[in-house]
């Protein structure tokens, strides 16, 4: 069970896949690729004061029959593990987005705002999920800069938030279901597009997102392993509401273990880092320690869906709660930063 008395803040780690920009970097809007492997989602994350973690993925994709089928699963895990799926996919004729804004509609389920606050809001026979959001940090874009030859494109675009929000099982209806709060809510979202093949982008990656931090100081991460070894690592210090710093270049080492992982895949258990930038330097370590959901992207598709897909090697995600230690030596001295966040480790399944 998740305790209340971490605090708020998380390091974020981000998942870089292949793809064009969008039109400006605030737009939220599908790009709806024709290219056979073309995938681009919607990821929201969210960890409530009475442990509940809940995540909102929607996804839209050139798996299965016909292009741009989308895909709405809200996961709903109680701090006793008892969890609510709410999801449902439909063809593209069948699913809205306004060209306006954020305004997604797919069956009963409608995804919307503009920056900083957004609703969301879930229905069907499984259940019903609503919240309410507000970002309290700006966005962070660390790969926009080499998007010429590689066309990378990943956009963190809302590094931390709050939220409010209720949930209930058996909605559609179901006057019998009762409602519950979620109250203190915390987390982030991500946007990704990849139009190619996975594994010719990365074999692993890891995001981290602050979830309590002990002082100003909050750090974002996206630390990505090609498929050749080489690592395409970025870091940032989130202070209030500013990105005041950010770093590249650099290399990380993994210690690995598989015990917290049931079907044999190696998961990084702690990440050490050595940064130096721009007059900063930083060191020190993140390291996992409890499991909050094992997420099959696959798994989640109809049996027609998975024929399309056999042969693709698709991304496996691992949620953790993770804590970090960190020594910063810039012009006002040298302090320590530590806290906990998310982190979210995506390995790839080979087929």
């Amino acid at each position: 069970m998740v305790r209340r008395s971490f605090l708020s803040c998380a390091v974020i780690v981000l998942l870089a896949v292949c793809g064009p920009l969008p039109a400006s970097e605030d737009d939220l809007r599908p790009q709806l690729l024709q290219d056979e492997l073309y995938t681009e989602g919607w990821d929201y994350y969210f960890l409530f004061d009475d442990g509940t973690w809940v995540t909102v993925q929607t996804f839209i994709s050139n798996f299965g029959p016909g292009n741009h089928r989308g895909l709405v699963i809200g996961t709903i895990t109680k701090a006793d593990d008892e969890s609510i799926v709410i999801k449902n996919g439909r063809p593209r004729e069948k699913w809205q987005f306004s060209e306006s804004g954020y305004d997604f509609k797919l069956a009963r389920h409608h995804l919307m705002g503009e920056f900083p606050d957004y609703r969301l809001r879930l229905r069907n026979r499984r259940g019903e999920l609503e919240i309410d959001l507000t970002a309290t940090a700006p966005p962070w874009r660390p790969m926009t800069g080499q998007v010429s030859e590689e066309r990378h494109y990943v956009s963190m675009f809302l590094t931390q938030l709050r939220a409010e929000g209720r949930y209930r099982s058996g909605g559609d209806g179901d006057a019998e279901a009762p409602w519950r709060r979620l109250q203190g809510g915390v987390g982030y979202a991500v946007r990704y597009l990849n139009a190619k093949s996975l594994s010719k982008v990365a074999s692993g990656w890891l995001r981290l997102a602050p979830w309590q931090a002990e002082g100003d100081d909050k750090p974002l991460l996206l630390l990505l392993t090609q498929p050749d070894g080489q690592q395409t690592n970025h870091m940032a210090l989130l202070t209030g509401d500013v990105i005041r710093w950010q770093g590249s270049g650099f290399s990380v080492s993994y210690e690995e273990a598989v015990s917290m992982v049931p079907n044999g895949h190696l998961i990084p258990q702690t990440i050490s880092l050595d940064v130096e930038h721009g007059g900063t330097s930083i060191s020190g370590t993140v390291r996992v320690r409890q499991l909050l959901q094992r997420f099959d992207f696959v798994g989640e598709l109809k049996n027609l869906e998975r024929i399309f897909v056999r042969f693709i090697n698709t991304p496996i995600h691992y949620r953790y709660l993770a804590d970090y230690d960190f020594q910063v030596r810039d012009s006002g001295g040298v302090r320590r930063l530590t806290g906990s966040g998310f982190a979210e480790y995506m390995t790839l399944k080979y087929q």
